[in-house]
């Protein structure tokens, strides 16, 4: 979801992912390492979420 909808309304958004320099253009991509790195960070964020060990 984009994050402005949160801010139109005066809640503090953050997105992380990979960066926006061809997002939403013809060929969109992102390197490997760098999709890795986004969906490690999201699988521990939600580990720590959860409470997993």
């Amino acid at each position: 979801m984009d994050s402005k909808h949160w801010r139109q309304h005066d809640v503090p958004a953050y997105v992380y992912g990979g960066r926006p320099t061809n997002m939403a253009k013809a060929d969109e991509q992102v390197e490997i390492e760098e999709y890795l790195h986004v969906v490690r960070t999201h699988v521990l964020a939600a580990a720590a979420y959860l409470d997993v060990r």
